[in-house]
């Protein structure tokens, strides 16, 4: 482009057009002027309360897997796996938190100096994997906003959730149709085996995982119909008590 100054004059035309179409005054944003100023205020709370919204998630999974990882004390795999997530969960937050004592040393932090007090207190990490942020407490007078993070954190949660419970609730749909394929192909090979055979134990054994695979089918049918009735897994007991 510098072998072409036509090209250059053009487009240093086109950054005044586009500066003055959007009322862009560099004067105005140089440091020190109250729009500079008052735009680093703006980005230091956004920046804080996104910080404060991701610790707060974080703070909800490592609870979450704390309670995993008790659940899974016959499973130790599956445990190991849970307490490799919940230290890496750990130190996830443990970096939030310091990108957070950055944010809240910068002029403009919405965070009192009590709060930014016990956001550099040792222990403060700690706290937070309990759930327990400065935040939390509102200093007097202090707007019901400084809540937002929190809020944010749970309304993400709860998306996401809702999203795990719609993915469950479609697999478990999938589920529930290869069932029907499978009980109504036993139904039908087992119906045209006790066609084929007159009596004896043969046709014994064929009556009982007739009547088992049919009661399982009736189940799924109405499962698949109404969403409400789980099929009993039956056992060979409860079939000869019937």
């Amino acid at each position: 482009m510098r072998q072409r100054p036509g090209l250059i004059s053009s487009v240093r035309d086109g950054l005044r057009e586009l500066e003055r179409d959007n009322t862009f005054n560099p004067a105005l944003w140089q440091p020190g002027e109250p729009t500079f100023k008052a735009g680093v205020k703006e980005l230091v709370r956004m920046e804080e309360t996104k910080v404060c919204a991701e610790i707060e998630a974080a703070g909800l999974d490592y609870f979450s897997l704390e309670q995993v990882a008790k659940k899974l004390s016959g499973r130790k795999k599956e445990q190991q796996q849970a307490l490799r997530e919940k230290r890496l969960t750990k130190g996830r937050l443990e970096q939030l938190w310091e990108q957070l004592k950055v944010w809240c040393a910068q002029p403009g932090s919405a965070m009192s100096a009590e709060q930014r007090a016990q956001i550099n207190k040792v222990g403060a990490v700690g706290a937070a994997l309990r759930q327990h942020y400065p935040w939390d407490v509102l200093p007097a007078g202090a707007s019901s906003t400084a809540r937002i993070p929190r809020l944010q954190a749970r309304l993400t949660r709860a998306y996401q959730d809702l999203a795990r419970c719609k993915e469950e609730e479609s697999l478990i749909e999938q589920e529930v149709r290869r069932a029907l394929q499978y009980y109504a192909y036993r139904v039908r090979l087992l119906e045209a085996r006790m066609g084929l055979v007159v009596g004896g134990g043969e046709r014994y054994l064929l009556e009982f995982h007739l009547a088992f695979n049919q009661r399982m089918l009736a189940a799924f049918q109405l499962l698949a119909r109404k969403g409400e009735q789980i099929p009993e897994d039956l056992s060979r007991l409860q079939l000869l008590d019937d």
